[in-house]
């Protein structure tokens, strides 16, 4: 089935990064998305059914349900390009998750995020109800979080943030793995 938003542009960036991560794997990695290296030297950005293709097979690949927990530790700030600069160079904390909420969508248009700050605390939510993502919506909220942790790490240096997670999900059997 397809939706709407299947042949949004996206970055390659996951897609090369996986790629670096099982370099002996790239036929697996891009089978059924009609990409292939040469392309994504090429060109910087691929569609949104080729992003989530390439990730399901990573998945497949990688045979275990926390395999999204390994990918999104590999990721940082500097991973993301100019949205990246562009959290790391605001202000405050609390602009710099605003900056990433606003401008995530480019990134990954399969996901909406909103950042709120309340109480003192600065909330990042990811919305998957516009795309169902189905099997992949607990991995790429999981990698998500890596990420706003590593910019949250960048910012305030390791130790110094304390980070509350919840989910619109059950806990999964690699849960405790979180803490990690």
């Amino acid at each position: 089935m397809t939706h709407p938003s299947d042949s949004l542009p996206c970055p390659s960036t996951y897609t090369r990064l996986l790629l670096q991560r099982w370099p002996t794997a790239t036929e697996y990695l891009l089978a059924g998305t009609a990409l292939s290296p040469e392309l994504l030297v090429h060109h910087g950005l691929i569609t949104v059914s080729q992003q989530l293709k390439v990730l399901r097979n990573a998945r497949d690949l990688a045979g275990r349900a926390d395999w999204a927990l390994d990918f999104g530790r590999q990721l940082n700030i500097n991973s993301h390009g100019p949205l990246g600069f562009a959290a790391i160079s605001a202000p405050t904390l609390g602009e710099g998750i605003g900056a990433l909420g606003a401008f995530a969508r480019i990134r990954g248009p399969y996901v909406a995020y909103s950042a709120v700050e309340q109480d003192r605390q600065l909330i990042l939510r990811y919305d998957t109800s516009d795309y169902p993502l189905g099997d992949l919506e607990v991995a790429l909220v999981e990698i998500l979080q890596q990420i706003a942790l590593s910019y949250t790490r960048a910012v305030l240096g390791e130790g110094n943030s304390e980070a509350t997670l919840y989910f619109a999900y059950a806990a999964r059997g690699h849960a405790s793995r979180y803490r990690e």
